[in-house]
């Protein structure tokens, strides 16, 4: 895939390893999730009816049982003009269902289901239902009862004779479809409404439908936990969307089968809690020592000074006017090879440390914003800055 060839790799191996932990339950939902993006991209594609307004869409199957959220399985929406493109999006990931499993039931809704995607996912050996649009298929038997139903509450349903599928006619604020090729017709279930009204209302609705609002809020709940304590920074690299859209997925993924595995920690435990040991877990698995720890604290040959350095052989750095140390006490203190030092910005600009004691003369040197908080340096970043904690006597890249 030319188009994902800086992250495409990373996402088939996240959403490979999403299917590969984790066999969810027989009820489980299908939507797309949208990831706000900056960039610019082919990838991007306006989303008018969303809040973040412009992005990048996922296809998903996610399942969401006592307040417990799993991403199953995703798949980028390339914004293409392939034909039945939603349709054959959705078959892909029903293809890609725990192998050998039968008769999951999967909620969708009106964007995706038709007469015809509901007889594709059987032949499958899978159920679908949810809510579907006027123009999918719609009999016109069906079409003359809907003339029928003048107060909420009231339904009526077709069922086709060759297959298993009904569908329903159900007057709620105003008339809503829904298709099922799981649910027996005639058996209908009580529905509350509160919202919005002074005094509640309660009346019958299709099984289907009761359903579907249990079960199709799956990727809804995976969506909204994304928005907390979310790793995703600004950036205008369209693949940096994707990349912390897939750090988000597999932090939610990871807690759900930790979850699994402690419960009897489950409660005592918050998501922003668990976020931060998982991540002081890898900082101390894979942040640890930059190099070999030194005992001999006499460097056998310093960087050579520049033969008219005003700092002689003292020190020789450049920045030293911004108050910082000077370069040879820095690399006399090898704890600058097995501590973890950040770089970040100064407020002024000054010469690299490092180039400043190796160039032999000015030319080509330049004025660096980046500082090494712990050491207390300036640095060209990354160059220079890898350089000088990874060997105990470095040399400037640039020399």
């Amino acid at each position: 895939r030319p188009v994902l060839r800086k992250i495409g790799f990373l996402m088939d191996h996240m959403a490979k390893n999403c299917r590969k932990h984790y066999w969810p339950g027989a009820d489980i939902a299908y939507d797309e999730i949208s990831v706000q993006m900056s960039g610019r991209s082919t990838l991007k594609k306006l989303l008018r009816h969303k809040p973040i307004g412009a992005g990048i869409q996922f296809w998903a199957m996610a399942e969401s049982h006592q307040s417990k959220q799993y991403l199953y399985d995703f798949e980028l929406d390339r914004n293409d003009s392939e034909v039945n493109k939603v349709q054959n999006a959705l078959m892909q990931l029903v293809k890609r269902l725990p192998p050998g499993s039968k008769n999951y039931r999967i909620a969708a809704d009106n964007l995706f289901n038709s007469v015809d995607t509901c007889r594709k996912v059987a032949a499958a050996g899978h159920r679908i239902y949810g809510t579907m649009r006027m123009d999918r298929g719609v009999p016109e038997k069906l079409k003359q009862k809907m003339g029928q139903l003048k107060q909420k509450g009231d339904a009526a349903f077709v069922q086709s004779s060759g297959d298993d599928l009904t569908l329903w006619a159900w007057m709620d604020s105003k008339v809503v479809m829904c298709i099922s090729n799981v649910h027996p017709p005639c058996l209908v279930t009580a529905v509350r409404r509160t919202k919005g009204r002074a005094v509640p209302w309660s009346g019958p609705c299709p099984l289907p439908m009761h359903e579907y609002n249990m079960w199709m809020g799956a990727i809804d709940d995976f969506d909204r936990l994304m928005s907390f304590h979310s790793t995703k920074l600004c950036s205008y690299k369209w693949w940096h969307s994707i990349f912390y859209f897939l750090i988000d997925v597999a932090a939610i993924n990871a807690l759900h089968l930790w979850r699994i595995e402690n419960p009897e920690a489950e409660r005592e435990i918050s998501r922003r809690v668990w976020i931060a040991g998982l991540i002081e877990e890898i900082l101390d698995k894979y942040g640890g020592k930059r190099g070999p720890v030194v005992t001999d604290l006499q460097p056998e040959a310093g960087p050579a000074l520049k033969p008219d350095s005003p700092y002689g052989n003292a020190g020789g750095m450049g920045g030293s006017h911004l108050g910082l140390t000077p370069a040879q006490a820095v690399l006399a203190d090898t704890k600058r090879l097995t501590e973890r030092h950040f770089a970040d910005r100064h407020d002024r600009k000054g010469n690299c440390a490092l180039c400043y004691a190796c160039l032999p003369s000015k030319k080509g040197e330049k004025q660096v914003i980046w500082k090494c908080n712990e050491c207390n340096v300036m640095l060209h970043f990354p160059e220079c800055f890898k350089e000088w904690h990874k060997k105990k006597n470095p040399r400037s890249p640039f020399v």
